[in-house]
């Protein structure tokens, strides 16, 4: 039996938020709003505190450093009972802590990711913590962290028995080569227009772009999200996409994709395949941006209900 569903390495930390008016251009200056410490943990703690309300035991592996922004972050993980014990804190390491600027009426956000105190995280360390933690059903890996230990770890957790799921944002300095033991490669248009060589700002062909990235890396199943646009996906030779859930007032996009992977990823452990999984987490992701703050808009499984059901449509 496994000990732990969902297993994540990646950067943990937080951050500065502020609200312009409207982002600003290179060079230009606006007026800010509202500067404050934001209720986020990067792409690594977010997702592990998402999966874990979701009612999936979560483990985290990852270094802090013994500072305010530490402390805060390992506090806020363990509130979200998510397993700390491969979570050291260290007094060599510093916490990063980066700034999101977000756009009042659109929700749309630049965001600047502090420098991961994963610079002071070992190879031997993560090896060591995914043994502890084995056996698992998922183990859920970033390049946020020091590249070098991303694609180690993730074949590592696939010797393990693990189903790996890579989100390779941001896209790696590293080339990847081909990623066998990826089982879900998730990835943002963006993403998947850089990572093919096509211009930012085209169009995408999104099932042909599922198609040339699953050749590129050889990985069976590849998840992409489009934004405004829904997602859409490729499940081995099944593709299949959806479209964004209608919502509104958009607040905040900045934990969309991360609360998308999770709810994703929850599914798969609860069993549905990987295109009723999509349609779910496009679901749970639709409620995040509708909440300020990346933390406080990732549900329970009967707040996700409750909203669903106030709206008069099923969650399922």
């Amino acid at each position: 039996m496994n000990k732990n569903g969902a297993i994540v390495l990646n950067n943990i930390g937080g951050g500065i938020n502020i609200w312009v008016d409207h982002l600003p251009s290179v060079g230009e200056s606006v007026m800010g709003y509202g500067f404050e410490v934001g209720e986020d943990l990067a792409k690594g703690g977010n997702v592990a505190v998402a999966i874990q309300r979701l009612g999936i035991p979560t483990a985290i592996i990852g270094k802090l450093g013994c500072d305010e922004a530490g402390d805060r972050d390992a506090n806020w993980l363990r509130e979200s009972g998510v397993n700390c014990e491969c979570l050291i804190q260290s007094p060599e390491a510093k916490t990063g802590q980066g700034l999101g600027i977000n756009e009042r009426e659109t929700g749309r956000n630049l965001i600047v990711t502090g420098e991961s105190s994963s610079k002071w995280l070992t190879r031997e360390e993560v090896d060591s913590a995914l043994e502890k933690l084995s056996p698992a059903a998922f183990f859920i890996t970033g390049f946020e962290i020091k590249e070098e230990l991303v694609l180690p770890a993730a074949k590592k957790a696939k010797e393990l028995g693990m189903k790996v799921v890579l989100n390779p944002s941001p896209l790696p300095r590293l080339t990847m080569g081909e990623l066998p033991y990826v089982d879900y490669f998730v990835v943002n248009d963006i993403e998947a227009k850089k990572l093919l060589g096509m211009p930012e700002e085209g169009p995408l062909d999104a099932k042909q772009a599922c198609l040339d990235l699953q050749k590129k890396y050889k990985s069976p199943n590849i998840i992409i999200t489009l934004g405004g646009d829904g997602y859409a996906g490729l499940a081995e030779d099944h593709f299949f996409c959806g479209e964004q859930i209608p919502v509104s007032p958009i607040i905040d996009t900045s934990g969309a994709g991360d609360g998308f992977l999770s709810a994703m990823v929850a599914n798969l452990y609860w069993g549905k395949n990987l295109e009723d999984a999509c349609r779910w987490a496009n679901k749970y992701a639709a409620r995040v941006v509708l909440v300020d703050g990346t933390l406080k808009g990732y549900s329970t499984v009967a707040e996700l209900e409750a909203f669903y059901k106030q709206r008069g449509e099923s969650l399922d």
